[in-house]
């Protein structure tokens, strides 16, 4: 059955009904919230990430997709990332290295070929190193890497080197904004090794993460594989992996009656 929340599951015909009003389909506020945002986001210092804390039922997806699309067609470069989609990739790096290259090579013109190229070349380096053999961790290959620095090249420092060249130099926003959604319907250790993989290899100077997910439920997640409970804010396990959070918009249920009503 067709996901209709999600807008790139949509027929060509149907995602031209979007050319006019991106957000036709949306509760009311959603534009004026989504134009905030948008400022909000590219107005802030990066690297960044971000949490968009939302119900269960709010229509994360519904926003985020269209969303996405919004700013794709206003020239600046977004990505809609499903984590739940892609969870049958034994490692969230292959799935966020995926996302990336399938939209680079949708959007970016041959004269850019070698910066491409080298950023292909240190996904690469990054992917062959990866292990699989820890139950929770993503894993790192140890005799690779070290076979890298003997030649003198740190490879996670390179592949964010070439990343923030790629998007500081080919992008045309100078920015990529990158959304992630669904991680509160993985299983707990692939939402956290999706958060790990994050810090750990996209913290890079040009790059915007927006994780859409419920906070109970990532909190339910650190619950369940590491025994942490989080009282308040202060003491909130998740801070290692969020700049700030912004709670998601709450539609305007009085103006959906004036609106429906007869």
């Amino acid at each position: 059955m067709k996901d209709n929340a999600n807008f790139f599951e949509l027929t060509e015909d149907e995602q031209s009904l979007y050319n006019e009003n991106p957000f036709w389909d949306c509760p009311p506020g959603a534009e004026s919230y989504a134009q905030n945002l948008k400022n909000n986001i590219l107005s802030g210092d990066t690297p960044q990430v971000i949490l968009l804390e939302g119900s269960f039922g709010v229509g994360k997806t519904h926003f985020a997709t269209r969303f996405t699309n919004y700013l794709n067609k206003n020239n600046y470069n977004a990505i809609y990332f499903s984590a739940w989609e892609q969870d049958y990739l034994p490692n969230p790096f292959f799935a966020f290295s995926k996302a990336i290259i399938k939209y680079i090579n949708k959007n970016c013109s041959n004269e850019n070929s070698e910066k491409v190229k080298k950023l292909f070349e240190a996904l690469e380096v990054i992917a062959s190193s990866v292990s699989f053999n820890t139950p929770f961790g993503y894993g790192i290959n140890a005799k690779q890497l070290i076979e890298g620095f003997k030649e003198n090249e740190d490879s996670v420092k390179s592949l964010k080197e070439r990343l923030n060249d790629f998007i500081g130099n080919v992008l045309t926003s100078h920015k990529l904004i990158i959304f992630v959604d669904e991680l509160d319907r993985c299983r707990p250790d692939v939402a956290m090794k999706t958060l790990e993989v994050i810090k750990h290899f996209f913290n890079v100077k040009g790059l915007i993460i927006i994780v859409i997910s419920n906070e109970y439920s990532l909190n339910q997640c650190v619950k369940a594989l590491y025994g942490i409970e989080c009282d308040n804010d202060s003491e909130w396990y998740l801070n290692k992996f969020f700049d700030s959070k912004i709670k998601l918009y709450e539609p305007d249920y009085s103006k959906v009656i004036q609106d429906y009503s007869f």
